[in-house]
């Protein structure tokens, strides 16, 4: 027996389909939404600011970097599937169902857990993904909004409990970029302008 059944459904459902079978009965059910997408709210895209957490289309989990060249458009530094199975640096995500909103704190815990595999870590002071620094590389760390107090330091390891997470042989600080190994890199997050 085939059935066909349309419910009211959020915004952020279109379409759902499911086959199967029940005590050996086959079903096919097919959710529609009859209620139309609301309209595409320029304000609300523009009410965001790089570095947010967002999700998009209740599928893509993104950190939010600007709007793109079209209305449906936005440009993220990096994000993943809901899943957390696909995970890209750099999209143009297409708005769908232009739906956007702030990511939950597990959303944004499933995003940054992605970047950490990836071998990154999201900067949210100088609002880049930087590569996560291996145990001996020489740093350049400071404190919190302090470049003007950056130094350099052999990386020891990471206190992920702590809301200063680098830990080098000579404190725990905030913020850390691997050194390059020039006098102008340390110059350049002394001034304010981090450069990686």
């Amino acid at each position: 027996m085939e059935a066909t059944i349309k419910f009211n459904m959020p915004d952020n459902y279109q379409r759902f389909e499911k086959t199967g079978t029940i005590d050996n009965k086959f079903y096919h059910i097919v959710i529609e939404s009859t209620i139309t997408p609301k309209s595409y709210n320029k304000t609300q895209v523009n009410s965001y600011k790089p570095g947010d957490f967002v999700v998009l289309d209740e599928k893509w989990i993104s950190i939010y970097k600007a709007k793109g060249e079209s209305e449906i458009l936005i440009k993220d530094y990096c994000g993943c599937d809901i899943e957390g199975i696909v995970f890209a640096i750099g999209c143009n995500c297409r708005l769908k169902t232009q739906n956007i909103r702030y990511a939950t704190d597990k959303e944004k815990e499933l995003l940054l857990n992605h970047i950490e595999r990836k071998g990154y870590f999201w900067n949210a002071n100088i609002l880049e993904l930087l590569p996560i620094p291996k145990k001996g590389d020489l740093v350049i760390v400071w404190y919190d909004d302090e470049p003007a107090e950056a130094c350099i330091a052999v990386f020891i390891g990471f206190n992920k409990n702590s809301r200063r997470p680098f830990v080098t042989n000579h404190d725990i600080f905030t913020n850390c970029i691997i050194w390059n190994g020039t006098s102008y890199h340390l110059k350049t997050i002394i001034e304010g302008n981090y450069i990686t």
